[in-house]
């Protein structure tokens, strides 16, 4: 399944903050959990590097450059995608 994607809510120099949306569109089967993928700043390819640290129900969850080695001055792509 393919929820929107997330919505950024708030980027500093420390810290990212993402919103997510529940998909409505489960093709049938329920929705057991959700995955936050992001790519690590190198390049604008598709996200591969699954966040291990998002909890697999929330609805937000904020990047933080202690936890995920952000840099200042890059740019970082997201995917959120939900799994039935």
């Amino acid at each position: 399944m393919k929820p929107n994607a997330p919505t950024l809510i708030q980027a500093t120099d420390d810290t990212i903050t993402l919103q997510f949306y529940e998909t409505y569109d489960n093709g049938g089967s329920e929705i057991i959990k959700y995955e936050l993928y992001m790519n690590d700043g190198n390049d604008l390819n598709e996200p591969t590097t699954h966040v291990s640290l998002y909890n697999d129900n929330s609805m937000s969850y904020i990047v933080d450059k202690t936890t995920l080695s952000l840099t200042t001055g890059k740019i970082y792509k997201f995917k959120f995608r939900a799994i039935n």
